[in-house]
């Protein structure tokens, strides 16, 4: 196995070392290709929830080299990994509700992730890729996923409004499938560009983050504000829109892969008595995410990602993690081809 590791906040080395499929649960997959994203720049930059040593690359897809006895998927497959796995050792996973693991293993983060030629995974962590999902799409599932999830806790029904608060990759899948289960999103955003690319996903009511915003939801709600808000976590928005924006007795998801240091004012969300939860993971959501892409359910064209050789990663990763931390530039996700 050749790839690269983060020893410490900072460092970027190469390792060069065997891996073997040691039970008959596991598969050995040849990596083809990887997604890094804004989640292992921080990595790099230094994270309190990341365990080093750690091999960055949240996403990634491939070919199985070499499939093991309990493995129902064969040599050739190409397969998705799920990024995420639970525990198998805390007491939810141990009482069947796995869903609700209470120590995630987060690919890059907490266990090592897929930037690297080769990667000995367990069966239960791979999805077979239809023919009609396309490479480049599956890399999305993981964001599909937790779109996905989102929706499902907070329990979106037809017809709702549900303002969507950060206008990012997740923002936009979240918006489009919230029209696809008929209700209905405002998306707000404080980048021009953002909102151009809601308008081409066909989001109707997309509406800048500016001190006209709250007056505009008040009017397309008729007054009576969003049933339902999500704000997504790397948004740089003010937590407070989403409690301005929230009707009486309102639900507010805090959704995303990151978890930063967010004020919340729960002055004005306790009056207005509104109930929160969090959304961190598409875990439980994967084959669901994958038959929606494969039913071409989402126009996924809109996101291109730039695609660079294993070759240049360290150069582009270290670059990215410089640029996330001056906050000069939005920073997205890099596609390598790892053949």
């Amino acid at each position: 196995m050749i790839g690269l590791q983060f020893t410490q906040q900072g460092k970027i080395v190469k390792v060069n070392r065997m891996e073997m499929c040691e039970s008959f649960d596991t598969s050995k997959v040849k990596i083809t290709k990887v997604l890094l994203t804004p989640e292992d720049f921080r990595t790099l930059l230094g994270d309190d929830t990341a365990i080093y040593p750690v091999i960055p690359g949240r996403i990634a897809i491939g070919q199985i080299s070499d499939a093991s006895e309990g493995s129902y998927l064969i040599k050739g497959t190409r397969v998705y990994i799920n990024p995420v796995n639970n525990c198998n050792e805390c007491v939810d996973c141990l009482s069947g509700n796995e869903n609700s693991c209470a120590d995630f293993k987060r690919a890059g983060k907490n266990v090592n992730g897929y930037l690297r030629d080769f990667a000995v995974v367990n069966n239960s962590q791979l999805y077979f890729l239809p023919p009609s999902v396309k490479d480049n799409e599956a890399l999305l599932i993981d964001y599909i996923a937790l779109a996905l999830n989102a929706i499902d806790k907070l329990n979106i029904s037809k017809g709702e409004h549900v303002a969507v608060i950060g206008g990012g990759i997740i923002g936009l899948i979240i918006s489009m499938l919230i029209i696809y289960y008929q209700a209905v999103p405002i998306l707000i955003d404080g980048k021009s560009e953002n909102l151009e690319q809601a308008k081409l996903a066909g989001v109707y009511y997309n509406l800048f983050s500016d001190n006209k915003v709250e007056k505009e939801v008040n009017e397309l709600t008729g007054a009576h504000m969003a049933q339902k808000v999500i704000y997504v976590s790397d948004s740089n928005i003010n937590t407070d829109l989403a409690i301005k924006l929230a009707a009486y007795n309102a639900k507010v998801g805090f959704v995303g892969f990151s978890s930063p240091t967010l004020k919340v004012n729960f002055n004005l969300a306790m009056r207005k008595q509104l109930e929160f939860c969090c959304i961190t993971s598409g875990f439980g959501s994967t084959e669901q995410a994958i038959n929606l892409i494969a039913n071409k359910v989402l126009d996924l064209s809109l996101f291109n990602f730039e695609c660079i050789k294993y070759e240049g990663c360290e150069t582009k990763i270290k670059k990215c993690a410089k640029d996330l931390k001056d906050g000069t530039e939005t920073v997205l996700p890099v596609l390598v081809d790892m053949m």
